[in-house]
Parts: structure tokens; sequence; C-alpha cells
């Protein structure tokens, strides 16, 4: 609860972004949405998959929750697949979603 309103700017910082990412690890998927619903608004995923922090959140959450849970998330990945897949930080995510969706 304490985090909610704050994933983005702890997705972004070089130590924030380890704070969300162990909670990805210690929390069960069904607690994860509100960081799922603070990176998928707008434009967000688009910047989150190509920042340097961020895109190991996006990377954590692909990887941890069940795939019915990201799918609007992966949806909105897969639109700019090949634009990730060029970008420095978004290959990652790329890479990520080839070996667990």
């Amino acid at each position: 609860e304490e985090l909610h309103g704050h994933i983005q700017k702890l997705s972004r910082s070089p130590h924030g972004n380890h704070v969300v990412q162990q909670c990805i690890v210690i929390m069960p998927p069904r607690s994860l949405q509100f960081i799922i619903t603070e990176i998928t608004g707008g434009d967000k995923m688009r910047t989150f998959a190509r920042h340097k922090y961020a895109c190991r959140i996006v990377q954590s959450l692909v990887e941890r929750c069940p795939p019915e849970q990201v799918y609007d998330l992966v949806d909105l990945l897969l639109e700019e697949f090949l634009e990730l897949a060029k970008h420095g930080y978004g290959r990652f995510v790329v890479e990520k979603l080839l070996r667990h969706v």
C-alpha cells in the first residue's frame, strides 16, 4: 500500500527500482496488479520499456506474473516490438517476452 502512486518514480531510480523488483519477487502475483496498472496507462509503457532502470520492472513482471495478468502489458509491448528490439534497453524487454510469453 505504501508504494501505491510511487511506482513510476521508484522504477526510474537507480536504487528504487531494486525495491520494486524485490516486491515483485516477494509478493504474490495477484498483489502486483497496482504496479501493472501504474505503468500501463497512456504512453507510460513506451518510456518504461526503454528506461535504463524501469525496463527491469517490466521484465520482472513478465517473468513473474501469469500471462492473463500481464496480457494488456504484453499487448502494449507487442505494438512496439520492432522498435524495442532495436533499443539499447528495450531489447532486454523483448528478450524476456520471447522467453516467457
